[in-house]
C-alpha cells in the first residue's frame, strides 16, 4: 500500500495524473526513472518479443490502482493482424497479447 501511495504521490507532483486522464503521455519525453517504471524502449522490446511486427501505436496508462501503469502497444504483424500487446511498467512483464477483431 505504501509504495502505490508513494508512485501515485511521483505522479501527481510530476503533473502525469491529469496526462493520464486526459491524453496520451508523449513516450519520447517520458521521465520513466522519476516514475520508477521501466523505459519505453524495454517495453517496446518485451512487446515486440511476445508479437513480432511494426509497432502502430503505444502508450502509457494509468490503471486502478492494483494495476499501476502499463504501456500499450498496438502491433501490425506479417499476415496484417492487429494485435493489443500490454505490458507493466514496473517490471517490463508482458501481461496480456490479444489479437484485435475488426
Amino acid at each position: 500500500m505504501r509504495k502505490h501511495m508513494v508512485l501515485l504521490a511521483a505522479i501527481s507532483s510530476l503533473g502525469f495524473a491529469s496526462q493520464f486522464a486526459h491524453a496520451d503521455v508523449d513516450l519520447t519525453t517520458l521521465d520513466y526513472r522519476a516514475l520508477g517504471i521501466v523505459s519505453p524502449d524495454k517495453a517496446k522490446q518485451a512487446a515486440l518479443k511476445a508479437k513480432p511486427g511494426a509497432i502502430t501505436e503505444a502508450d502509457l496508462e494509468k490503471r486502478p490502482l492494483r494495476d499501476g501503469l502499463q504501456y500499450e502497444f498496438e502491433i501490425l504483424d506479417a499476415q496484417g493482424n492487429q494485435w493489443d500487446i500490454k505490458v507493466d511498467a514496473k517490471n517490463g512483464e508482458v501481461l496480456s497479447v490479444k489479437k484485435e477483431i475488426l
